[in-house]
């Protein structure tokens, strides 16, 4: 096993196994890649640009989830290798770009857990103390934040190709250069560490985080539903008492109603976004720590599975910031339709030959001579 995992490139091929993959196996594969690629690439771009223009969206949050559309921006523009080496059903690139390119995806894909922790602790500052909260979290501090973890993730993620340089190869069935499991005692402590740092800690965080925002916001719920309840409806009660009643009784306002929900709609959002993460990260940790304790080599069919889940969790944000967000949603179709007018100028010119082709009765008013108005013959 060890000397299969352990393996160069080759004039053919970089694997960690010996077996060719069937032809349909191969046309899936490389549509299902090509679909992954597109999807993440054109569909993190929008994001970015959208997270900018979208309102609802705190200073803090616009730059922690642009750091999460751009790490997944780069796994889709990472993968762009594997989608040729599908095709090819190879690794062309050779040796030193398939350790880069598996340093590459760890960085993005770590720098995606962080994001989605960052946005977790910004939302329990902004709900548990919304007054302190801009003097907290300020945009400033959030961007030098992300820049440390981004070179963090980056020193990481180089130190763990680098330790584990003879796995770090490229796993034909799934075409992708990977930091493959080992066998043993020391892969087994490995991949419970990766998997406790990059998984169990930060979801665990990110489930208690949720579950005490959505804790307070159904509070904040119910009060106001009690507020509605508490105002005077009776007529036989006296001026004086209902004007102490009022005093001591805040009426919801429509603002307080329509913030509550707001915040409510983007808790269960973000609480979503973080669910398709676990599911997406959780079976692929499961995998790898099941083929480092079993030692033996996983199905083809599972290989290809615990490796593209999680990359195509790079395209599910866009998803449901589409589906969830109105405003998100409004400008995605507003930025659409500017692509549509655009390239619709572009492809249709005005030409002489169009102007030709105009309506004749157009035609002549532009040809006839420009009339004197009643005003102009008068100071003549």
């Amino acid at each position: 096993m060890e000397g299969a995992v352990s393996s160069t490139v080759s004039s053919t091929s970089l694997t960690t196994g010996t077996e060719d993959t069937n032809v349909l196996l191969i046309t899936f594969r490389t549509i299902f890649i090509f679909c992954d690629v597109l999807c993440t690439v054109c569909g993190n771009i929008i994001s970015t640009i959208i997270i900018h223009r979208a309102k609802g969206f705190s200073d803090s949050v616009q730059v922690l989830m642009t750091s999460l559309c751009l790490a997944d921006l780069g796994v889709g523009l990472t993968l762009i290798s594997s989608l040729v080496s599908s095709g090819a059903d190879w690794w062309i690139f050779g040796d030193p770009w398939c350790k880069i390119t598996a340093g590459l995806l760890a960085v993005c894909l770590s720098m995606s857990v962080f994001s989605l922790l960052g946005v977790s602790v910004d939302r329990l500052v902004a709900i548990r103390w919304p007054l302190r909260h801009p003097m907290l979290i300020t945009k400033r501090r959030v961007q030098i934040g992300c820049v440390v973890l981004w070179v963090t993730s980056a020193i990481i993620a180089a130190g763990n190709v680098l330790m584990h340089f003879e796995v770090t190869v490229y796993l034909q069935v799934a075409s992708i250069c990977y930091v493959n499991f080992s066998p043993g005692a020391g892969g087994i402590a490995n991949e419970v560490f990766v998997a406790t740092v990059l998984c169990a800690v930060p979801l665990g965080t990110i489930v208690l985080i949720y579950a005490n925002l959505l804790r307070i916001s159904a509070g904040h719920q119910r009060r106001l539903r009690n507020n509605l309840h508490l105002q005077p409806t009776e007529a036989s009660v006296h001026t004086n008492q209902e004007a102490s009643l009022n005093q001591t009784t805040p009426k919801p306002t429509t603002g307080n109603k329509g913030r509550a929900a707001l915040n409510s709609k983007a808790l269960i959002m973000f609480l979503v976004v973080s669910l398709g993460f676990a599911l997406c990260w959780v079976p692929h940790f499961a995998m790898r720590l099941y083929g480092a304790m079993t030692g033996g080599p996983l199905p083809a069919w599972l290989q290809l599975l615990y490796v593209w889940l999680p990359m195509s969790n790079s395209f599910w944000n866009v998803i449901i910031y589409t589906l969830m967000n109105g405003s998100f949603r409004r400008e995605v179709i507003k930025l659409l339709r500017c692509v549509r007018c655009c390239l619709r100028r572009r492809i249709v010119p005005q030409t002489n030959e169009s102007i030709r082709g105009e309506h004749p009765t157009r035609l002549a008013l532009a040809g006839r001579p420009r009339t004197q108005t009643l005003g102009e013959s008068t100071v003549k």
